[in-house]
């Protein structure tokens, strides 16, 4: 155990995904004896602490504001990335030589593969999106590079659910059975008040207040849940807290939120830290979870604000996309809706609210004991630290 060394391949903005967070602390809990660096895909990332600034080419793409095509030759092109690449890897080995490398992006999986067969070291990959099936565009490169990734065998695949699973599977020729860790987080500190939205935020006390957390962006069908408020029983109000995606919300919510038929059923709130998510979730009456259906990631989507609001004990209404339908109709944890206009939504929420508020405590009491990180992790470190580490 004293020789171990793990390796985190991540892209800067990955750090702030809480399951990378979660994972990173949970690894240095159960190896307390290994050396466990993060390195950054990204150029000229700033070292400090236990983080490694590592320059691979093939991150190059990020760089890329436009993401255009051009940018396939100017970082792919004339064998340079090949030689580029190489050096890194053999300059890094030469640094560090890991013992498992866990990367979460596509191209770091093709660089994780390429140096687990060269030095022999253990490869886990663990996306959290299905990359070539986003809203952002992405060069038909990083599904190349993932398909690689993929046929060179990786020693082991997590993904969130079932759905993701079959999909690398069938889509990306997985030659390994995904393992599935579903995005729940840590239990929170329960000890925390509880905000008081009409000291707060001055909502009257006899609201009811449905709460949409996240960001604040397209993608998510936020114009139609902003509409749906309309037709929300006169004692809800609908609160959105998370961080504006601009211009695209002062372009198409804000002048939605001027319409005289959704004043005084609609706050817009600034988006707090984590950690402050609880208290909030916890003073709401529902949770709502909404995104499109334009895209393969959104409609097999695993969002972690399922678990925020079992572990706050409120129920949660959500669209009938088959991942997170069968989660709660299985777990009585809240109502979906099928009818994806405003309508439809506004009727899920009416629905809800006219439940006694206790109706989902029992089965939100015990989800919260099994949806959680730390439940899941005995096993899935099973999967990720192979045999070396036990």
């Amino acid at each position: 155990m004293n020789s171990k060394t793990i390796l985190l391949l991540y892209e800067k903005d990955h750090l702030k995904q809480p399951f990378i967070k979660l994972l990173l602390k949970s690894l240095k809990d159960h190896c307390p004896k290994a050396r466990i660096f993060m390195a950054s895909l990204s150029p000229k990332e700033e070292i400090k602490d236990d983080h490694i600034g590592i320059f691979l080419s093939l991150a190059k793409w990020k760089k890329s504001k436009a993401q255009n095509p051009g940018y396939v030759k100017r970082v792919y092109g004339a064998g340079g990335f090949s030689r580029r690449f190489i050096k890194d890897v053999h300059d890094l080995s030469n640094m560090h030589k890991p013992d498992l490398i866990i990367t979460f992006l596509p191209l770091g999986f093709f660089a994780a593969q390429t140096w687990a067969r060269l030095y022999g070291c253990r490869s886990v990959y663990y996306p959290f999106e299905i990359y070539g099936k986003q809203r952002s565009k992405y060069s038909w490169l990083v599904v190349v590079m993932e398909i690689l990734g993929f046929l060179m065998k990786p020693d082991a695949v997590i993904t969130q659910n079932e759905h993701r699973a079959k999909f690398y599977v069938e889509r990306r020729y997985s030659r390994i059975k995904p393992v599935i860790a579903h995005n729940y987080k840590s239990r929170p500190d329960t000890s925390v008040s509880t905000v008081d939205f009409s000291v707060n935020h001055g909502i009257p006390r006899d609201k009811k207040v449905v709460l949409y957390q996240g960001m604040l962006s397209e993608g998510r069908w936020l114009d139609r849940l902003v509409e749906a408020a309309k037709y929300f029983r006169d004692d809800a109000v609908l609160v959105l807290m998370g961080k504006k995606q601009e211009p695209w919300w002062s372009e198409n919510i804000e002048p939605l939120l001027k319409d005289s038929s959704t004043s005084g059923r609609i706050i817009v709130l600034e988006s707090v830290p984590h950690e402050m998510v609880f208290p909030y979730a916890r003073a709401s009456r529902a949770g709502v979870i909404i995104y499109d259906d334009s895209v393969l990631n959104n409609v097999y989507c695993e969002p972690g604000k399922l678990s925020d609001f079992v572990q706050a004990g409120v129920p949660t209404i959500a669209p009938a996309f088959p991942t997170i339908r069968a989660v709660v109709n299985e777990h009585h944890l809240g109502v979906v809706f099928s009818d994806y206009s405003s309508r439809g939504i506004a009727n899920a929420v009416n629905e809800l609210l006219a439940l006694p508020p206790g109706h989902f405590k029992g089965s939100l009491v015990a989800a919260a004991e099994y949806m959680t990180w730390e439940a899941q992790w005995p096993a899935l470190s099973r999967y990720i630290l192979g045999n070396d580490f036990s």
